[in-house]
């Protein structure tokens, strides 16, 4: 498989990424269900729906819909074999995703912290997530990126993924770079 994600010192404050549009269908959103165990009647039972939901209909699983945009992210090269770990969220879920809608995702960078002699870095991206009529997801997320020259060191190329690292920090020293 051919990578081609950024590296860290290749993303800048203000940068946007949009993947193509994207939906998840009604076969999706029950396999993320029993995937997940979430068999929540919210998400599967349309009569539950009608007279005792909030929804009138199933609606896809909010964790769907930010794993849904967030792969789509990294199939486009964002971040693909350069994406570390994922290294922190805060998800707000807006408004209702129905199954089969069209969806459109915006990542854009918000902060790029220089993790000093890390063989990494930790990109803050703001991700935006809406349907033809309104916002239904809105996200911050923090996601540690591979240094090209760390990367290139490990004898990896541009087109490498970047080796899991067995020395990681714990997630809160990896926001910061103290391991105190």
């Amino acid at each position: 498989m051919r990578y081609h994600g950024r590296y860290f010192e290749e993303f800048t404050q203000g940068q946007e990424f949009s993947p193509p549009p994207f939906s998840i269908s009604k076969r999706e959103m029950e396999e993320f269900g029993r995937l997940t165990g979430d068999q929540n009647p919210l998400h599967t039972d349309a009569e539950f729906c009608r007279t005792e939901g909030l929804f009138r209909l199933p609606v896809v699983h909010g964790m769907a819909t930010l794993s849904f945009a967030m792969g789509l992210a990294d199939k486009a090269g964002v971040f693909r074999g350069t994406c570390l770990a994922f290294a922190g969220a805060q998800v707000r879920f807006l408004a209702p995703v129905y199954p089969g809608y069209a969806l459109w995702a915006k990542l854009t960078v918000q902060e790029v912290v220089d993790l000093k002699d890390k063989p990494y870095g930790l990109v803050n991206f703001h991700l935006v997530v809406e349907d033809a009529t309104k916002r239904v997801l809105e996200a911050t997320l923090g996601i540690l990126v591979a240094r090209r020259a760390a990367a290139l060191k490990m004898g990896k190329g541009p087109d490498d993924p970047a080796p899991p690292r067995t020395d990681m920090p714990m997630w809160g020293h990896a926001m910061t770079g103290d391991p105190t």
